[in-house]
Order: C-alpha cells, then sequence, then structure tokens
C-alpha cells in the first residue's frame, strides 16, 4: 500500500504538497499538472487514505474518487482520463465511491468572503443541475452493495437536500445512518437521517 511519502518521492514534490493535494486542500497553490501528476501516481500505487484503510481487512476495496475535473468534459486542461473511458473501465466495480463535487461553498463563506458577493440564486440552480449530472454519471461506477458518498461544502438545500431527494427518487440507492462516521458530539436527526 502506498504512503504519502512514496507518492512525494515519485512526483519529486514534498509529502506535505501531496497531502493537500489529495485532501483536495483549496488554499494549495500548485499548477494542474503537478496536481495531475500526484493523483495518478496515487491512483497507480493504489494509495487509499489511511481513514479508510480499516476498510481493506477482509477483502479487496476498490474506492473510487469522483472529482469533479475527472468528469467534467469541458475542462481541457485535466488529462487523468476522460468520462467515457472511467464509464467503461470502472463500472459497477466500486464499492464505495466519494463524489466531492463543485458546489456555491456557502459552508465556507467565513474562509472565503468573495462567495457572499458572487452567489446569486441562479448560480446555485446551475451548481445544483451539474451536480445532478455528475452523480448520474458516477452512480454507475457503484457496486451492487456499495456506497456513493455525496459531499458539497455548502448549506444550500438546493445542493444538499433537493439534490439527495432527487438523487433517491431516480436511481436505487437510499440514505445511511452516519452517526456511525462523526463524533457523537455532532450527532444529530440530520446524520442520524443521512
Amino acid at each position: 500500500m502506498a504512503t504519502i511519502k512514496e507518492i512525494a518521492k515519485l512526483a519529486h514534490v514534498s509529502a506535505a504538497t501531496v497531502s493537500r493535494v489529495l485532501n483536495q486542500d483549496e488554499t494549495l497553490s500548485v499548477t494542474p499538472e503537478v496536481k495531475n501528476q500526484i493523483i495518478k501516481i496515487a491512483h497507480e500505487l493504489k494509495y487509499v487514505p489511511p481513514k479508510m484503510r480499516h476498510a481493506k481487512r477482509d477483502r479487496q476495496i476498490v474506492i473510487g474518487v469522483a472529482d469533479w475535473h475527472i468528469v467534467r468534459r469541458d475542462r481541457p486542461d485535466v488529462s487523468i482520463t476522460s468520462a467515457d473511458n472511467l464509464s467503461g473501465s470502472f463500472a459497477q466495480k466500486a464499492d464505495i465511491v466519494m463524489a466531492d463535487l463543485p458546489c456555491s461553498g456557502l459552508g465556507v463563506m467565513g474562509r472565503k468572503a468573495d462567495i457572499k458577493r458572487s452567489v446569486t440564486p441562479e448560480k446555485i440552480t446551475a451548481l445544483a443541475a451539474l451536480q445532478r449530472e455528475i452523480l448520474s454519471v458516477v452512480q454507475h461506477y457503484v457496486k451492487p452493495g456499495g456506497v456513493l458518498i455525496y459531499s458539497t461544502c455548502t448549506v444550500s438545500k438546493a445542493e444538499n437536500e433537493e439534490n439527495m431527494q432527487w438523487f433517491e427518487e431516480h436511481f436505487p440507492f437510499g440514505l445511511e445512518s452516519l452517526d456511525a462516521y462523526v463524533p457523537e458530539k455532532v450527532r444529530n436527526e440530520q446524520t442520524k437521517a443521512g
């Protein structure tokens, strides 16, 4: 199993840079080429984040990361692979797909003051539609009985609750309680419901 240090050595960058890229740290300033190289090396070495390693005890676990840059066809600067290649080779093979999708960022407004001025109802509607489009693609990667984790950094109902409801109505997935995965002090009815 690959480590961050091994990936850093092959990518000729620091371990801190690798960690920040793999954790999608938006404050990190690296070129798209460096970011893509790190992600590609991590994928080739079958890197599994430490939090997910416990899941590999009994059998081989396939984890897919649905980084929105990979799925968007209008991003020529991303050269990992195309959505067409992914859907053919990874269809129904992932035990867990983590879909960390683009959003309005209303949940991180404290760190990014410009969000307050740039977010409009029209932009939220467009982002919710893009999220649905991406979810429609990445759900194909999840094997029967697998898990799709949908993640945003917003508090917008259109991008969260309404998209979850839409997804449940259109695809054979159900919500699962998050209580086993979050600290007790943050558990509530919403984490219990999924």
